[in-house]
């Protein structure tokens, strides 16, 4: 195996499966916009009590705390550089590593304050599980590992500096391991719960939105998108235009080859639009046979180009029926409406849909558009 399968194989053992990578997108933003609260809570928290826990160090051994009192206001101060950093939208995009910072802190000035003090590593050891504990803000199996191999670093790596006697440095590292082990089965627990809420989530959100044979959009999710594009073309002034589709002569399709073969047309056809349009289209079925196509920023001439090109594409398409027959080629009639000001969705679909069944009647296979902007495009100017 080499290195990268190695260490995908390692981070796949240290938590939950991810998922497909724009579904692990959307769930990471949806996770660091729950976890901000709860993050901004911590980081305000923390340096109030590192700093307050310098009566700790004035009851333990009054002489240490000129030395420990300057470390333990330097720290706060990078944890409260820290806690500013959320208010900006770089940092809260990468809150796992903003709290990742914030453990290294506390950890590093933890153990730096009690190695400045007689004994301080016996006696103020259980201090350095409130920021492992802490890390939960963001319930992540892969962090919390992580927060796990910082605090054994800063415990050994400052321990070795300060010359921690060995017993003690053993039986701390003793303790921190249960300790990061027990907080590493707790963040997975968690992120296991919290992965399957947010696969019940994108499933609902995908019934609600998408038609199932398709995968297209649905009409009542169509609607609502193209609600919202129009509000913007009418406050920008930006062409907009509507395509309707119809495959010619569907009823025969499903009546000579079956029904299986008519729903592998509906899946093909979709698959061929989403290939042709841009990111910014918008492609629904809307019912049996028939699509709706929504082109944002497009005038009547792009409109009709594009129709006709899906037209060819989907004509020179060539359908299975099965191992002895032959396949199965289908044409689709498609009309074509441009928004106009005071156009409501249901308006353009219906204008769009006239264009349609002006296709039908010229003959099917064709491009159609609404007869008044036929009218308007043959009327000479001048």
């Amino acid at each position: 195996m080499t290195f990268a399968q190695w260490r995908a194989a390692i981070f796949q053992g240290l938590a939950p499966r991810r998922f497909a990578a724009d579904i692990e997108a959307i769930y990471r933003s949806r996770q660091n916009e729950r976890a901000l609260p709860g993050t901004r809570a911590v980081l305000i928290v923390a340096p109030i009590t590192f700093l307050l826990f310098g009566f700790w160090d004035l009851w333990f051994d009054a002489a240490s705390l000129a030395r420990t009192l300057p470390v333990r206001a330097l720290f706060c101060g990078l944890l409260l550089a820290l806690l500013a950093s959320t208010h900006f939208s770089f940092f809260r995009a990468r809150l796992t590593w903003v709290l990742a910072a914030g453990a290294l802190c506390a950890f590093v000035g933890i153990t730096w304050v009690l190695n400045l003090m007689p004994a301080g590593m016996l006696w103020g050891l259980t201090g350095l599980a409130y920021p492992q504990m802490a890390t939960m803000a963001l319930p992540n199996a892969r962090f919390s590992a992580l927060s796990s191999v910082l605090l054994l670093l800063s415990v050994n790596v400052l321990g070795a500096i300060f010359s921690t006697p060995a017993a003690i440095l053993a039986n701390s590292n003793f303790l921190l391991i249960a300790l990061c082990v027990l907080a590493y089965l707790f963040a997975c627990s968690i992120e296991v719960r919290d992965r399957r809420l947010f696969q019940v989530e994108v499933d609902l959100e995908a019934q609600a939105t998408t038609d199932s044979l398709s995968g297209a959009m649905n009409r009542r999710h169509f609607i609502r998108c193209a609600e919202i594009e129009f509000s913007r073309a009418l406050r920008y002034a930006h062409p907009t235009a509507l395509l309707m589709l119809d495959i010619d002569f569907f009823k025969a399709i499903n009546d000579k080859h079956g029904h299986a073969v008519g729903d592998n047309a509906i899946r093909l056809l979709t698959v061929t639009c989403a290939g042709a349009l841009r990111t910014t289209d918008s492609l629904a079925r809307i019912g049996g046979e028939e699509f709706a196509i929504l082109l944002p920023e497009t005038d009547l001439q792009a409109a009709l180009l594009v129709a006709e090109r899906l037209r060819q594409t989907i004509a020179d398409l060539r359908l299975p029926a099965g191992e002895k027959l032959a396949a199965v080629a289908f044409t689709v009639s498609i009309g074509v409406a441009i928004f106009q000001t005071g156009d409501d969705v249901d308006a353009l679909l219906q204008r769009a849909d006239v264009a349609l069944y002006q296709a039908k009647t010229q003959g099917r296979n064709r491009v159609a558009i609404h007869q008044e902007i036929a009218e308007k495009q043959a009327t000479p100017t001048g």
